[in-house]
């Protein structure tokens, strides 16, 4: 049973897994993201954590940034 790893009243996504499925991007690829600090998010304990307004500023930034 696999359990539902984002959590929309806390804005949370837990786990490389839940954020690839998120952007799209396989567990690999968002792992290989995160741990070169691509990709917006924290370690707890061993499992990665991030917010959806976290990553919607994040990208957003760079899109104004490749814009300007």
């Amino acid at each position: 049973m696999q359990h539902d790893t984002t959590s929309p009243e806390l804005d949370l996504i837990l786990g490389a897994a839940a954020i690839g499925r998120t952007l799209g991007l396989s567990e690999r690829t968002a792992s290989r993201l995160l741990e070169k600090g691509r990709i917006p998010a924290r370690k707890l304990d061993s499992r990665w954590v991030t917010t959806r307004s976290a990553l919607r500023r994040h990208f957003a930034d760079l899109l104004d940034t490749e814009a300007a």
